[in-house]
């Protein structure tokens, strides 16, 4: 009888703690791999960046700008990209894509951490694509 009672026991506290954990990670789903951070891509004639950033409670966000000229050091970027929020920028943690009104895209984490956007092109007409700095 006490085998019994000790198997249901554990039984009941693996559901109570499995019920536990899924409620929790459906409100607070977390993406696949870490985004935060400088995103860059650097030409002679134009740069671009892009800075993502999550908050205690696990909101994303994002800024992008760019530039005419080649990338300035990491320390001054501050100084020299005017950032303008991406408004209502929205990430599926499941596929990685994220939207936004100022750019659309997905991050993807091939050779690094590389953000592609569906319709922004880069100075080659090609998709822009940046990689998350370290």
């Amino acid at each position: 009888m006490k085998k019994k009672s000790i198997v249901l026991l554990l039984l009941f506290a693996v559901i109570t703690i499995y019920s536990c954990n899924t409620s929790s990670n459906v409100k607070n789903k977390s993406p696949k791999f870490e985004i935060a951070g400088y995103y860059t891509m650097g030409g002679h004639d134009e740069s671009y960046s892009m800075f993502v950033e999550v908050s205690e409670e696990g909101v994303y966000t994002a800024k992008f700008s760019e530039i005419e000229g080649m990338l300035p050091p990491p320390e001054m970027f501050d100084e020299v990209f005017e950032f303008k929020n991406m408004e209502k920028f929205k990430l599926n943690a499941e596929t990685m894509e994220f939207t936004s009104k100022n750019g659309n895209g997905v991050f993807e984490n091939t050779d690094g951490v590389w953000v592609v956007f569906s319709d922004k092109k880069d100075f080659m007409d090609e998709a822009l694509k940046m990689q998350l700095g370290e």
